[in-house]
């Protein structure tokens, strides 16, 4: 969240998108820019299904 605050002011299409995996069950998060994932590796956030996506 708080990168989320952070990058606001300054990228148009930010988004924060929470994705959930399983077994066994776990839950991420990541900031966005279209195709650019701001604050990790893809291959970090490629198993995740997003469940919830706020942009700005």
């Amino acid at each position: 969240m708080g990168g989320y605050l952070f990058f606001y002011p300054y990228i148009a299409s930010l988004e924060l998108l929470v994705g959930v995996k399983q077994p066994p069950f776990r839950a991420h998060a990541w900031l966005q820019s279209g195709d650019l994932i701001l604050n990790d590796a893809k291959r970090a956030v490629e198993d995740y299904s997003v469940i919830l996506r706020f942009d700005k």
